[in-house]
């Protein structure tokens, strides 16, 4: 019986290394598979809506904003900039409508001038 008991120690003793080894395997898949998924669902979004932020703030109001549909922070983040894009268009058309009104008042003025001499 003794001896029986000797080999299952010696068995079990032989075979922890191998557990070991295995949940050390399985602890860097896991981590493996997190890294892959952080930079897939938050990384390379916040990396997209960063590049449309510079796009915007150079002035290219074309740019596409993506990620809206999310649920999420990302998403939050992603339909603010839809936001600001938005308002900035609408600023840009204004000032464009300000220009145009002052060129139509600037031009009614030289033919009034005209017109009065």
């Amino acid at each position: 019986m003794a001896a029986r008991d000797a080999g299952v120690a010696v068995s079990t003793a032989q075979q922890a290394p191998l557990i070991l080894l295995g949940l050390l395997a399985l602890c860097l898949s896991l981590l493996v598979a997190m890294v892959i998924g952080a930079n897939r669902f938050v990384t390379r979004p916040l990396s997209r809506i960063a590049e449309a932020m510079n796009q915007l703030a150079d002035g290219d109001m074309t740019v596409a904003v993506a990620y809206t549909e999310r649920r999420d922070e990302v998403g939050a983040l992603a339909q603010a900039l839809a936001q600001f894009k938005a308002a900035a268009q609408e600023r840009q058309r204004l000032v464009e409508e300000n220009t145009k009104a002052a060129d139509n008042l600037e031009q009614a003025a030289r033919v009034q001038a005209l017109i009065g001499s």
